[in-house]
């Protein structure tokens, strides 16, 4: 099984709008290349930034932070 895969498709469906992230790490190379090691796939995390933007929208996006 693909753990970052898993984690963002849990995200994705909690979601109400969409949202920006960038995707860094391990998780980002189990995702953007077929042949990386079995090991980035186990990831049990994903590491993300999000744009300033959105963070500082007071009491918004709150599906995001309660998913």
């Amino acid at each position: 099984m693909n753990n970052p895969r898993r984690i963002l498709e849990t995200l994705d469906r909690h979601l109400t709008a969409p949202a920006e992230l960038t995707i860094f790490g391990r998780a980002a190379l189990a995702l953007g290349f077929a042949d990386s090691p079995a090991r980035f796939a186990a990831s049990q995390d994903v590491d993300a930034i999000l744009p300033l933007s959105w963070l500082a929208a007071a009491d918004a996006n709150l599906d995001f932070w309660q998913a």
